[in-house]
């Protein structure tokens, strides 16, 4: 679970996404998913000539659209935006459900990824936009809060989520990412579904830790609901131990057997380990993670 004043994952968390972002990337937006077919207008630095916004500097940015104008009156960097007849647009639905923060490595792993792919899509120059779910109705989360960390600020890790995503205002033909552990108890299809009609791509990074697929629980335990946070005792013995080690893995069965219907790119993503190398077991061409280099 995020502490409020837990400044330093936070802080580890963006310098890891930072780094990663120079080696790995999404998928090449421009050419394979994400298009537009110059029928709406995106909110990037492209090479028009029609300036419309600016918006703060994020590093990975083209530094030939920085406003050195702007910079000479107030001494921050800021990026011209201009209208593009074609631009990637990639929309980012963030899980920050309970089960997402209840380990410190899936913590960190969950952090490092969301910081990852903001400091990607900048990278990219895609339009993007982030939601997190897991907190009642959708909520937006700017770009700079991301790799600022101040959105962690606001996690709680005290929802459930249904994995249902009818509420997302899902932009046509975009690149959709949901950074989730695929935890809840709602079926594949009730997330998978929306994310994919209308789609230019989908993709699910999925973090996972060593204790909930392999978990070290023995005799007489308590369990917490990773979720709602009730608690039970049990006996576990080995045969419990293998019947929850069989659910779980037809669980991720049943998710990858519906990406794979659905064409979506589905990597789950260890949280032991630095992120470089999570990122590296996961991936390759036609694969949910680029390697850029």
């Amino acid at each position: 679970m995020i502490a409020q004043q837990d400044s330093e994952l936070a802080d580890a968390a963006i310098a890891a996404g930072q780094a990663a972002a120079q080696v790995f990337g999404l998928p090449d937006l421009r050419d394979k998913a994400g298009r537009q077919g110059g029928d709406v207008a995106g909110l990037g630095t492209g090479s028009s000539i029609d300036f419309h916004d600016q918006r703060n500097y994020l590093p990975g940015d083209d530094v030939r659209h920085i406003n050195w104008q702007a910079y000479g009156r107030t001494g921050t960097y800021t990026m011209k935006l201009f209208r593009e007849e074609v631009q990637p647009l990639v929309d980012v639905i963030i899980d920050c459900s309970s089960s997402m923060y209840f380990d410190p490595d899936k913590a960190r792993r969950s952090l490092e990824l969301v910081a990852f792919v903001a400091f990607a899509v900048a990278r990219s120059q895609a339009s993007g936009r982030f939601w997190k779910v897991g907190v009642g109705h959708p909520v937006p989360i700017a770009a700079e809060d991301i790799v600022t960390g101040r959105w962690t600020h606001e996690i709680k890790g005290g929802g459930e989520w249904d994995g249902d995503l009818a509420e997302v205002p899902l932009r046509r033909s975009s690149v959709r990412l949901l950074v989730g552990d695929l935890l809840h108890e709602g079926p594949p299809s009730t997330t998978l579904l929306p994310l994919a009609e209308g789609a230019g791509l989908v993709l699910v990074w999925a973090p996972f830790c060593h204790e909930e697929a392999e978990p070290s629980w023995r005799e007489n335990c308590e369990l917490e609901d990773a979720e709602s946070g009730s608690r039970r005792a049990v006996w576990c013995d080995a045969g419990m131990l293998g019947r929850y080690h069989d659910a779980y893995m037809r669980h991720f069965a049943l998710w990858e057997d519906k990406a794979l219907r659905l064409g979506a790119r589905l990597a789950r993503i260890a949280s032991d380990g630095p992120l470089d190398e999570a990122l590296l077991a996961v991936a390759g061409e036609d694969r949910a993670v680029r390697l850029c280099r």
